[in-house]
């Protein structure tokens, strides 16, 4: 079932006089699938791995962001020059 079929199930389900109603009654006639603990685990494993690295980058990103805010007025002042 794609997220287009689901959201379609929810409005089909879901009820009111002005504006569609979504309880938690339309969330439970719901049929979905739950992976075996073993696939879970797995995908735990990957998505903290990947959540690590992109915590890692965003640090990472401020570090490098506060060394050019204190580099680039020297440079542009001429206090500090680069030579190739």
């Amino acid at each position: 079932m794609t997220i287009l079929n689901l959201i379609q199930d929810m409005k089909q389900n879901a009820y009111g006089n002005v504006f569609d109603t979504i309880t938690t009654k339309t969330f439970k006639q719901i049929k979905i699938i739950l992976p075996l603990r073993s696939v879970i685990e797995s995908f735990e494993n990957i998505i903290n791995n990947i959540m690590g690295k992109v915590l890692f980058n965003l640090e990472e990103s401020e570090n490098i962001g506060s060394v050019r805010d204190a580099l680039l007025p020297k440079l542009m002042s001429g206090k500090i020059r680069v030579e190739c």
